[in-house]
């Protein structure tokens, strides 16, 4: 397609619109509890799940203990009523038990009727349970501990009524039989003096104790794992936030593309204004035809920030900025109408093509041939731009120009947009602030320390790093937790995304190191690195490097579901 390199590169993204976040399973009730993995895809699912693996803990461990409960009933001496009870009770939470470990493990477990109803019969054959092996037993702590498992993993409604009803059905047996209406036919307070009854209440308290033990060291170790996938459920949000921005981006650089604007039709300084190529934050960009003919694209400054001081010196600065490189991998300048000018303007040549972003967002991620293609024209580019004292300081895909490549021509990458570089010497504008685009920024510019060089060759790194695995290395969730991550985190583990190779990580790992040190010196030593890491043969001095940083600070670990939200996102985004 037929684009201006400023069509791409001079929208500025909307930070602070909010990435929209694809419906997981909309209309699903989710007020039952989740046993299956598989199904985890929201916060609420990795709770749900990690319910209904207590509840089964729960269930497990209170079946064991009805077996006991049935022989302690049938080995201790006592009235037949209290054995009577006992069997009735041992068989009603037996049942209730086995129903309880089945529908947990179905996710069938809901705040409804039935799961009340069940929580209430459970409850009540506690009672009976308690009742037949004496009202103050020590059994009641055995119900003590059931009750609160129970509470921390079940819906309300059911916790409640279970709670309810051992309170009420306890207090309904307790006081007449401390007040001598109701006997007692426990069977510990039948045989005190058997030792037979003290042998199974030692054991008995024992094995309560233990139970209490080895249930809640499950139920942690079940919430360890429910931590572990709630923060996986949040990194995949943020990741599918962080792509589908991209998309929405995209779509906004589009808006306006090959309309009639303000300046249509008009010349200035020998340059014929056509249509309307792109339009962003600072500026918009219209083809153009020069004094010679020749095809152009000339970007203004808006009408309505012509009167900010700060914007008319950045717009200048570009222009000094591109007008000070010689190179062809950066974008031609081919006049200049500086802040005295009537109408400040930047004319450039008009490049056919496509930029990265767009690249990307049709094929998901680039062959690593053309990856190492990509990171060696544009490491020349800013080569020339270090040289000539000029830091880029937002490269990213959208300012990364793709021309060329027809009729057996080799294409070309082009850098684009130095909007907010820094130029060695020049003043500070007020309102410099943080520059760049957050996802691609290097840590020092999130800290706000002093920028050189080296952190383009942190962009260039995450540059490669999104086009060889498909998503963005930082990105998603809200503008503060993006700047940590950048700041003291590391993206997934490329070589679980996308299978990169073990030698060009590690070429990204110096890239991407945190401390600008750490990284490579210059651009053509990262383009080295990345030509030798493709071909097995990184320098031993990186690859040393590369492990002593991934020693100290690794990759994120990556998961399956990683690879199907970039895949699926990708695929929303783009109709297919």
């Amino acid at each position: 397609m037929g684009v201006s390199d400023t069509s791409r590169a001079e929208r500025e993204p909307d930070e602070a619109r909010d990435g929209a976040e694809a419906p997981s399973r909309a209309g699903e009730d989710r007020s039952g509890l989740r046993a299956r993995r598989d199904d985890v895809a929201s916060a609420r699912d990795a709770i749900a799940v990690g319910e209904a693996s207590r509840m089964r803990i729960v269930a497990g461990a209170m079946l064991a203990w009805c077996v006991g409960g049935a022989l302690v009933v049938s080995v201790l001496p006592g009235a037949p009523l209290a054995r009577a009870t006992g069997y009735l009770s041992t068989a009603a939470l037996a049942i209730g038990f086995v129903a309880i470990f089945v529908l947990a493990g179905r996710g069938a477990l809901r705040d409804g009727a039935g799961t009340v109803g069940l929580a209430v019969f459970l409850a009540a054959g506690a009672v009976g349970m308690g009742y037949a092996l004496g009202v103050f037993s020590a059994f009641l702590g055995l119900i003590a501990i059931g009750l609160t498992v129970f509470a921390f993993s079940a819906p309300p409604r059911p916790t409640f009524a279970a709670a309810l009803t051992l309170a009420i059905g306890y207090l309904l047996l307790a006081l007449p039989v401390h007040l001598g209406v109701l006997p007692d036919v426990g069977l510990f307070v039948q045989a005190p003096d058997s030792a037979l009854a003290r042998i199974v209440l030692i054991v008995g308290t024992e094995l309560g104790l233990l139970t209490a033990y080895g249930v809640g060291r499950l139920a942690r170790r079940k919430h360890g794992r429910v931590v572990e996938e709630l923060e996986a459920v949040v990194r995949r949000a943020a990741r599918r936030e962080a792509l589908l921005r991209e998309a929405q981006e995209e779509l906004a650089r589009a808006d306006g593309v090959g309309e009639t604007g303000r300046f249509t039709e008009q010349e200035l300084e020998g340059f014929r204004l056509g249509r309307v190529l792109g339009r962003g934050g600072m500026g918009e960009v219209y083809e153009a035809t020069g004094p010679e003919g020749e095809a152009a694209a000339v970007k203004l400054l808006r009408r309505d920030v012509l009167g900010d001081g700060d914007m008319v010196r950045r717009f200048a600065r570009e222009a000094l900025a591109v007008a000070a490189v010689d190179s062809p991998h950066v974008v031609e300048v081919l006049a200049v109408g500086g802040e005295d000018a009537p109408l400040p303007f930047i004319a450039m040549e008009r490049l056919e093509g496509e930029d990265l972003a767009s690249r990307l967002r049709s094929v998901g991620r680039l062959p690593l041939r053309e990856v190492v293609e990509l990171v060696e024209q544009v490491a020349a580019g800013l080569g020339a731009a270090h040289e000539a004292g000029v830091v880029h300081r937002d490269l990213k895909p959208h300012n990364l120009f793709r021309t060329g490549g027809a009729e057996g021509a080799a294409p070309v990458w082009k850098i684009l947009d130095f909007g907010v570089s820094k130029i060695a010497g020049s003043e500070t504008l007020t309102r410099d602030g943080l520059v760049g685009t957050p996802g691609y920024m290097a840590p020092e510019q999130v800290d706000g320390g002093p920028v050189d060089r080296r952190a383009d060759l942190h962009a260039l790194s995450c540059i490669a790093y999104r086009a060889l695995t498909g998503e963005p290395p930082f990105g998603g969730g809200e503008m503060a937790r993006v700047l940590r991550e950048i700041a003291e985190g590391m993206p997934r583990d490329p070589r679980a995304l996308a299978g990169v190779s073990e030698e060009v990580t590690r070429a990204l790992r110096v890239g991407l190191a945190k401390e600008p040190a750490d990284r490579y010196p210059d651009a053509a030593t990262l383009a080295e690195a990345f030509r030798d890491a493709a071909r097995g043969e990184l320098d031993a001095r990186w690859r040393q490097r590369a492990d002593a940083l991934d020693a100290r600070r690794p990759w994120q670990p990556a998961e399956a579901s990683d690879v199907e939200v970039t895949r699926v996102v990708r695929g929303a985004s783009t109709g297919r």
